[in-house]
């Protein structure tokens, strides 16, 4: 004989409501101590149930999907000299953070003298 429980957030879809959203929360926990990720972006857990009942509104067909969006990797920025090549190409050079007092051969650029 089957038995019934009366349905709530905590009871329905076997009861399997909270431990999916603590599976969720889990992920959006682990997202937001990711440095690659914006630290302030909203993130959301989702829980959609769905009751369908059937024609004679004597049973119902309940689901429960829960899903979540995390914040997606943050950009990673560089910045570039631009200008052309000895042929007259435009051409680009990356910028690398350790090398930022450095150009490409070719640039001829006269350092600022801040002392006069």
């Amino acid at each position: 004989m089957e038995t019934t429980e009366r349905i709530s957030l905590l009871t329905i879809c076997q009861g399997s409501a909270p431990e999916r959203f603590d599976h969720e929360l889990q992920q959006v926990l682990e997202n937001i101590m990711d440095p690659n990720r914006e630290a302030t972006a909203a993130r959301e857990i989702i829980l959609k149930v769905t009751i369908k009942p059937d024609e004679d509104r004597e049973l119902l067909r309940t689901s429960l999907i829960v899903t979540k969006k995390l914040a997606p990797l943050a950009p990673v920025k560089s910045t570039a000299l631009f200008g052309k090549d000895i042929k007259g190409r435009p051409e680009a050079h990356e910028i690398k953070p350790a090398q930022q007092q450095k150009l490409p051969i070719g640039h001829n650029v006269t350092p600022i003298n801040k002392e006069g």
